[in-house]
C-alpha cells in the first residue's frame, strides 16, 4: 500500500511518462494529497488509457483534482473511482471535469 506519498510519487511520473497505459492503484490507501498529485498528472499526460483507484481514501479535495486533470487529459478512456470517500463537492468537480473530457468512455463511481 502505497498512501499518499506514493500517490505523490506516481503523479508525478505521470506527467511526464509516455509509456504506461494501464495504471492499476486500487486498495493503496491513497488519500486527498496523492489524489491531488494524480490529478495534477492527469492534466499533462498523453498516453495512459486506463487509470483504476477504487477502494482508496480519496476524497472530496482528491476528487476536484481528479476532475481538473479530466478537463485536460484527451487519453484516458476507464477510470474507477468505485469505493473512495468523494462526497459532493468532489463530485461536481468531476462532473465538471468530464463536461470538457472527450476520451472518457467508461467511468466507475
Amino acid at each position: 500500500q502505497i498512501g499518499d506519498e506514493g500517490g505523490k510519487a506516481i503523479g508525478a511520473v505521470l506527467e511526464k511518462n509516455c509509456t504506461i497505459l494501464r495504471l492499476d492503484l486500487l486498495s493503496n490507501r491513497i488519500g486527498d494529497e496523492g489524489g491531488k498529485a494524480i490529478g495534477t498528472g492527469l492534466e499533462k499526460n498523453s498516453c495512459l488509457e486506463w487509470l483504476l483507484l477504487c477502494n482508496n481514501q480519496i476524497g472530496d479535495e482528491g476528487g476536484k483534482a481528479i476532475g481538473a486533470g479530466l478537463a485536460m487529459n484527451r487519453t484516458l478512456q476507464r477510470l474507477d473511482l468505485r469505493y473512495n470517500q468523494i462526497g459532493g463537492e468532489g463530485g461536481k468537480a468531476l462532473g465538471a471535469g468530464l463536461e470538457k473530457n472527450c476520451s472518457i468512455q467508461v467511468l466507475y463511481l
